[in-house]
């Protein structure tokens, strides 16, 4: 029988922070074989810069990915802002249990 395998593919999560945008060769941090880039906001509130580096991202037709956005809403203001960002067409990535009813799930195998 044939074993499928996922393909595993290079990427880095990137904090933000001023300067983040013109650093030479960040195109080089995106997800292997695309132009998105896995974004770590920065921890309290978002200031000016922050919309800054994302929109100079987007000039180099860099798609930020925000990662785990779901950590950042409990500040109702990060909330507008984070609106505000997704119409800078930018994605977002969700760890998968922060939507789940479990935090951890088993799989069991069936016998045959």
């Amino acid at each position: 029988a044939e074993i499928s395998c996922p393909k595993i593919v290079c990427a880095a999560e990137v904090y933000l922070l001023p300067g983040t945008a013109v650093k030479k060769g960040i195109e080089q941090l995106c997800i292997e074989g695309t132009n998105c880039m896995l974004v770590e906001m920065p921890v309290g509130r978002w200031t000016g810069w922050v919309f800054n580096e994302i929109y100079q991202l987007r000039q180099k037709d860099i798609v930020p990915v925000l990662a785990h956005p779901e950590r950042y809403i409990a500040d109702r203001e990060n909330i507008e802002k984070l609106l505000r960002l997704l119409e800078m067409e930018v994605c977002l990535q969700i760890n998968a249990d922060s939507v789940s009813l479990f935090k951890y799930k088993k799989i069991k195998n069936k016998p045959k």
